[in-house]
């Protein structure tokens, strides 16, 4: 209302000195008609503005020939737009998969592609044809017409991508000049259809002809449609004259209507007898049909496939049984195998997959009309958006190493070679159909520079590296063959490229190494470092790294919060370098040369806890140590043979406990090396050895002893643990004195007599005691520390259980334990007293220090036992001679106690 209250006010204002006078005259009231109505050059609405006496008319728009589109011009399509639009395909095998998608989005589940001679027995030769036929719904003669006489028509959904309306009209004059398309739906319609520039150029029309006929189908016969409907929109005028030409048209494989009939009667499944099939002859001049089972095509960059039945095999994506295709393929009765990109299937190397990160939604509403406006399905494909990465290699690494190495002469290298590297990318699927084959990222397109070696080709160029991405939201062009958003490509390509140097570095570098014999077997993997904080700007700087590279040292970031640390290695980028760990992997960061800091090995602070350094007796030792092969030699690494030696006396040498020289046998002094040995105290299985820069080689792996001289590791071993005792007791004595009189005493007087005679002490286990021992049999330290406490001094009392000491006489609790007072406590030991134990001549037992978890509250254990003796039969409750938290819960019988059964479960 408001805008035709404008319209008017501007007509009026437009139109007032010219109508004034001639409607001054006008009167409503009289019912006649207004004279001021006869200028013909004024609008019939802007009277009726100015006029009252106007009656309108109901059927007379308020609108002139200006505004009537009837009148404008059309677009006129030449006969020639097929054929240059089939141009969008720049390989053939392109336009099959764009024909077998259309089978498929018809809910075809088998689509055949087929090559015969056929000749119309007419005295025309014979000719090769091709067919297309899939078992799909089929369509009407208004959807044929509608999908093949317009451009950009579409009634497609976006659940398989963003469609234009341009696939058959550019797949098929790409296949071929000819074509004929046999469609036949649920109601037994039968559509016939041509396309094909050269007819219509052959025919001599100025614009595109595309004829069209349709039969009703019965049991018995076909009969053409005569009346018009909805879903048959043409005349039978036009149907006729369709058929005609198409009969008449040069080179046609079909002599009459009656071959043409028969078509439809082998169309379609058994079940559902719907389908269409589309027959091209006069082939394009890129398709060779010379294979039995196979239809080949040049490959091209982005279409890297001369088979059409490889490319079929991968036109879809297949992933055990998690992702399959929904349609079968066969190619001259053989069925394609799809490849399967499942664990051991293709990738049977290193596979992985990965989710790569989600994109921008507003970057992926902007591939929609309407932006960020757009509609509702577009919004849900732009919240939704996602992708994921699987890569690995279809061949092994030693494989792939050893074609890599081969020499530039050696017979079949150069094809092997290429052969990989044609085989090198990624393929990109949108919702499970391919669009891109085997894209390469920019790892994969760096050269390296000069002389590239095997090694960095694979662990860091990514050589034989394949797989997949599958992502929902990128909207590929009209031939499905790129993507219309390059900005939005180009950064899915730069997370799948981040990852590719991810899983090289962590991955497929320590493979390498494996597989050439520079790890020695059961070279555990290191695990995967934290992500190292940005650095602060250092305003250290020094030469580059040429030499230490040279020699790879052991070096560290100067930062102390990166944990990276490893060999030095030149990086991809000029005046960077990576750190290389001792699994081969590389490191994630990239550093500057003033940022890293050589390592060295510091026995005080490096030393692994429950280790201590191996004593001089260790000297003359034999071991076997691993070493790297020889770059002259085409081996693996071995093992070497070795002597623990005095270290050399020097000022740069390390000396000291634990540190040896390893002399080779065979080899000269400048092999010898300094190293750094730790064996776990009693246990001759456990140990390690240190490089000078602070590299590990580890016990058993890179290091072993040799058979000779297992049995000197162990007697170390045991020294080591000799000492570790003594220097324990002397710590507690230490302690005892001080707890005691306050001040510690020498540790020549807290040394701990020995058991008497007939006793055997037994190394005690970490929650167990020593023997107690009478007054008598203490040192007069030891007896003076057992001097009876005040009166006045108020201890808590403990309960110590039977088990501590299973061989003492006890008459305390009906022999489940020892009442004991607490005379000193600390963090890790309580010392006790026991005031009522006595041994068989009356006298106290000496003091002793166990650990607090080996005893328990007085109070807790006689609550215990009263609930004991309180609980009826079958009931379990924790034992008296044990900590009721160690023991397992579980039901008494009359011929076994619970303390029995408790002990038993103990031991």
């Amino acid at each position: 209302q408001k805008a035709k209250a404008k319209l008017t006010a501007r007509l009026r204002r437009a139109h007032r000195g010219k109508l004034k006078s001639t409607h001054r005259g006008c009167r409503p009231s009289t019912g006649s008609a207004c004279s001021c109505s006869s200028p013909e050059h004024y609008p019939y609405s802007v009277q009726l503005l100015f006029c009252p006496q106007i009656t309108p008319v109901a059927h007379q728009p308020i609108m002139d020939e200006r505004t009537d589109l009837s009148a404008v011009p059309s677009m006129t399509v030449d006969p020639s737009f097929l054929e240059k639009n089939a141009q969008a395909h720049t390989s053939v095998l392109t336009a099959f998969a764009d024909l077998i998608d259309n089978g498929k989005e018809a809910g075809a589940t088998t689509v055949l592609v087929d090559t015969r001679k056929k000749s119309n027995g007419q005295g025309r030769p014979a000719q090769h044809i091709v067919r297309i036929s899939d078992d799909g719904c089929g369509m009407s003669e208004a959807e044929v017409r509608k999908g093949l006489m317009s451009i950009g028509y579409t009634e497609k959904d976006m659940s398989t991508g963003k469609h234009y309306g341009f696939g058959s009209k550019t797949s098929i004059p790409r296949i071929g000049s000819y074509a004929l398309i046999f469609s036949r739906n649920a109601r037994r319609r039968c559509v016939l259809g041509m396309v094909s520039s050269a007819f219509s150029r052959a025919a001599g029309a100025s614009d595109t002809k595309l004829p069209l006929c349709s039969w009703e189908a019965s049991a018995e016969s076909f009969t053409m449609i005569s009346a018009t409907s909805a879903d048959a929109p043409l005349k039978r005028s036009e149907r006729v004259a369709s058929l005609h030409h198409i009969l008449a048209c040069s080179r046609c494989p079909f002599k009459d209507e009656s071959e043409l009939l028969r078509e439809f009667e082998s169309l379609g499944s058994a079940q559902s007898g719907t389908g269409t099939r589309v027959v091209v002859w006069e082939l394009s001049k890129d398709i060779d049909i010379s294979s039995a089972h196979d239809l080949r095509a040049p490959a091209l960059p982005d279409v890297p496939f001369f088979s059409l039945r490889d490319y079929a095999s991968v036109l879809y994506l297949k992933v055990g049984c998690v992702v399959e295709p929904r349609v079968r393929i066969v190619i001259n009765g053989q069925p394609v195998v799809p490849r399967d990109w499942h664990q051991n299937a293709y990738l049977r190397e290193l596979r992985q997959e990965e989710s790569l990160p989600t994109p921008n939604a507003k970057d992926v509403a902007s591939q929609f009309e309407g932006g960020a406006k757009a509609s509702g399905s577009a919004q849900a494909v732009a919240r939704g958006g996602s992708a994921t990465l699987c890569l690995g290699y279809p061949l092994s690494i030693r494989s792939l190493a050893s074609v890599t190495s081969m020499a530039i002469g050696e017979p079949g290298a150069a094809e092997k070679k290429a052969a990989i590297q044609t085989h090198t990318g990624f393929f990109i699927y949108h919702k499970g159909r391919l669009t891109r084959s085997l894209e390469k990222v920019k790892t994969m397109t760096h050269n390296g520079g000069g002389h590239v070696t095997s090694e960095r080709r694979i662990t860091q160029l990514g050589i034989g590296l394949t797989g997949f991405v599958n992502e929902d939201y990128l909207f590929a062009t009209h031939n499905k063959a790129a993507y219309a958003d390059v900005k939005l490509f180009g950064a899915l390509l730069d997370a799948v490229d981040a990852k590719c140097r991810a899983f090289l570095r962590r991955v497929v570098t320590p493979k390498y190494a494996e597989a050439r014999g520079l790890l020695p077997p059961n070279m555990p993997k290191s695990p995967a470092p934290p992500p190292a904080p940005k650095p602060k700007p250092s305003p250290l700087s020094r030469e580059g790294l040429a030499e230490q590279v040279r020699n790879e040292v052991r070096m560290k970031p100067r930062d102390a919060s990166d944990p990276a640390v490893g060999r030095v290695v030149a990086s991809d980028s000029k005046g960077r370098y990576r750190l290389r760990a001792r699994d081969f992997s590389l490191s994630e960061k990239q550093y500057l040369a003033r940022e890293l800091v050589a390592t060295q090995f510091d026995p005080k602070n490096d030393l692994p806890a429950g280790t201590a350094a191996a004593p001089t007796s260790l000297r003359g030792a034999v071991v076997n140590v691993w070493w790297l092969p020889d770059p002259s030699t085409n081996t693996g690494g071995r093992y070497w043979e070795a002597t623990l030696s005095a270290p050399p006396v020097g000022v740069r040498a390390p000396s000291g406990k634990g540190w040896f020289a390893l002399k080779y046998s065979g080899f000269g002094q400048d092999e010898d090396e300094s190293v750094f040995v730790a064996i776990t105290p009693g246990d001759a299985g456990r140990y390690a050895a240190f490089r000078e820069d602070g590299e590990v080689l580890m016990g058993g792996v890179e290091i072993t002893w040799a058979k000779s001289s297992q049995a000197r590791a162990a007697a170390a071993a045991a020294e080591l643990a000799r000492a570790a005792a003594v220097e324990s007791a002397q710590a507690a004595a230490s302690e005892l004195a001080h707890s005691v009189s306050g001040s510690p005493l020498p540790f020549a007087q807290c040394t701990p007599t020995p058991a008497p005679a007939g006793h055997q002490r037994p190394g005690p286990p970490p929650t167990a005691a020593a023997p107690l021992r009478s007054l008598a049999e203490c040192t007069p330290f030891e007896q003076l520390s057992r001097a009876p406490v005040g009166a006045a001094a108020a201890l808590r009392q403990v309960f110590v259980p039977r088990h501590v000491w299973p061989h003492e006489a006890c008459d305390e609790h009906c022999g489940a334990g020892w009442t004991a007072e607490v005379v000193h406590e600390t963090s890790t030991s309580l010392l006790l007293r026991f005031p009522h134990a006595r041994d068989s001549h009356g006298r106290p037992f000496e003091r002793v220090r166990l650990l607090p978890a080996v005893v328990q509250p007085i109070e807790a254990w006689a609550s215990a036992r009263e609930r004991r003796d309180q609980a009826p039969t079958g009931v379990a409750l924790p034992s008296e001679n044990a900590p009721a938290r160690a023991l397992p819960t579980m039901t008494t019988s009359a011929a076994t106690s619970s303390s029995q059964v408790s002990r038993r479960r103990l031991r």
